[in-house]
């Protein structure tokens, strides 16, 4: 089965972008105004995000359109609409702060983020140093090549030079797929694909929704194996480990979020179409 999702943009909330790795996000609030969380040393995180009226989560910007800075210069995307919303329905105000794929668990360990949400697989190596929530997102990976590479299966890509995005599951997935191929690892998503799009690497691997997206914009690429790398995964919301009243009040959310529709209202705004693989189990 295909795993991809699709989807576009609907401005949400106002934001505000501060020059730096900070940005900070109003969501509307039920509690009134507060401090932001800077990440909390409580036992009881969800307690101090509560009594401070402000919910610090780790989004990536680098990574359209999981996260983006759009137009108008504002913080936008499929994590961010969904960090908004985990802000809303916990009546408090939204404090964002950029991460990358490398920095999210030591964004959560070091307790410089409550949560974050910035295209997170729940592997089963994240699970031993962190929390996940119930799956925001399910889906595959593909592999996207040159319009006039040869590269037509996995099995091509040995001895052929792969981008991958440091700390993401496009590395294990691609040491899986194939281990005589050789990597490229780059800090971003983005700038794994600027090096597919100027001819640096031969191939790219990454999750289907985002790489799919990408590739139907550039008419010099194309998609050989469309969510047919690796298993399928969960995307889910992360939580430092010991907190869970918080992963309890999350997972509340995402089970409402998915039986409201609002998951799939969000993918197709960002993805272009409805997700391939239903939420199964959630609603």
């Amino acid at each position: 089965m295909r795993d991809t999702v699709r989807a576009r943009r609907r401005p949400m909330l106002t934001a505000t972008f501060a020059v730096g790795a900070v940005v900070s996000v109003l969501a509307t609030s039920a509690c009134g105004g507060g401090s932001g969380a800077q990440g909390s040393s409580s036992t009881n995180a969800l307690k101090a995000i509560q009594d401070q009226g402000t919910i610090t989560i780790g989004s990536c910007l680098a990574e359209p359109p999981w996260g983006l800075i759009n137009g108008q210069g504002q913080p936008d995307g499929f994590d961010l609409d969904l960090a908004k919303a985990v802000a809303k329905d916990l009546g408090v105000k939204l404090k964002t702060v950029e991460v990358t794929s490398a920095s999210r668990i030591p964004s959560l360990t070091s307790g410089k983020v409550d949560v974050v949400s910035c295209s997170f697989t729940a592997s089963a190596e994240r699970k031993k140093q962190i929390d996940f929530t119930n799956p925001t997102i399910l889906q595959g990976n593909s592999l996207a090549v040159p319009k006039d590479s040869p590269i037509k299966t996995l099995n091509d890509l040995t001895g052929k030079t792969v981008a991958v995005s440091k700390g993401g599951t496009s590395v294990a997935v691609t040491t899986a797929a194939n281990p005589k191929a050789v990597q490229q690892p780059y800090e971003s998503y983005s700038a794994a694909f600027l090096a597919l799009q100027q001819h640096q690497a031969d191939a790219m691997i990454d999750t289907s929704s985002v790489l799919d997206g990408s590739v139907a914009k550039d008419p010099n690429l194309k998609v050989v194996l469309d969510g047919e790398v690796g298993p399928t995964v969960d995307f889910a919301l992360g939580v430092k480990k010991g907190e869970p009243e918080l992963l309890a009040r999350l997972n509340q959310f995402v089970k409402q979020w998915h039986a409201s529709k609002g998951g799939t209202a969000l993918y197709t705004k960002w993805f272009g179409s409805q997700p391939a693989i239903e939420f199964k189990g959630l609603e």
